[in-house]
């Protein structure tokens, strides 16, 4: 890529070149096991708004997240602030009492 980063400098290609970029960094879901499957459910269905530490998927990128999430199973989805989300983009969850068993 720094072979084209000279051209960066004609406004019409910089545009092209940083969402050429951007595009670049996106990874691919990561599958999950049939044990994170499991585990991930049995968490979400005994949740009673305790702090968790997730690692979600959206558009391409993992972020982590640790705090209170609000839960809806009907849509199967669940909200941090006011974004909802899908439940399928979970890729990992921890609850802070199996943090705790760990130490």
């Amino acid at each position: 890529m720094k072979k084209f980063l000279p051209f960066a400098s004609l406004t019409e290609h910089e545009v092209y070149i940083k969402e050429m970029l951007k595009k670049r960094s996106y990874i691919s879901k990561p599958q999950i096991s049939l044990e994170q499957a499991n585990k991930i459910n049995r968490i979400l269905n005994n949740y009673k708004n305790d702090e968790l530490d997730m690692k979600i998927y959206i558009n391409g990128k993992i972020y982590n997240y640790h705090g209170i999430i609000s839960l809806n199973l009907i849509k199967k989805s669940f909200f941090i602030k006011h974004y909802q989300i899908p439940i399928k983009n979970i890729i990992d969850i921890e609850t802070t009492e199996d943090l705790m068993e760990t130490f």
